[in-house]
């Protein structure tokens, strides 16, 4: 896979990263759609210490398979903005990246695409 958007790097270091897929025991929300993890459901875990500072991020199944397809770098927080960012001078890439994800993911980029341009939407 050759990856489509690599966001540059602020100069911040990462003094400790973990990371690890669970399943929620309750409700909650993706630090980048915003919408909800329901409990039962798969989402990645992360802590991690930067510059001094820890943060956690929770990470629904969907935005983290578009995350890994899609990009080469990023921020936590940030992908859709990013997307939204490089979406007019990289569509193309976008696009062929977007053919090798699953089908809720795919239809969730179609969905964001079609809010930003705003066209009525094909399903997958």
């Amino acid at each position: 896979m050759q990856c489509t958007i690599d966001v540059e790097d602020s100069g911040g270091s990462t003094d400790f990263h973990t990371s690890k897929v669970v399943t929620a025991k309750k409700s909650h929300k993706c630090c980048e759609c915003k919408g909800e993890i329901t409990a039962g459901s798969k989402y990645e875990r992360v802590f991690l210490v930067s510059d001094g500072e820890s943060h956690s991020y929770k990470t629904c199944h969907i935005c983290r398979e578009i995350r890994n397809q899609i990009f080469c770098s990023w921020y936590y927080t940030e992908i859709w903005m990013h997307i939204g960012y490089e979406l007019d001078d990289y569509e193309d890439t976008i696009f062929c990246a977007m053919e090798e994800l699953s089908d809720g993911a795919r239809q969730e980029m179609i969905d964001f695409i079609d809010s930003r341009w705003g066209f009525g939407g094909d399903t997958v």
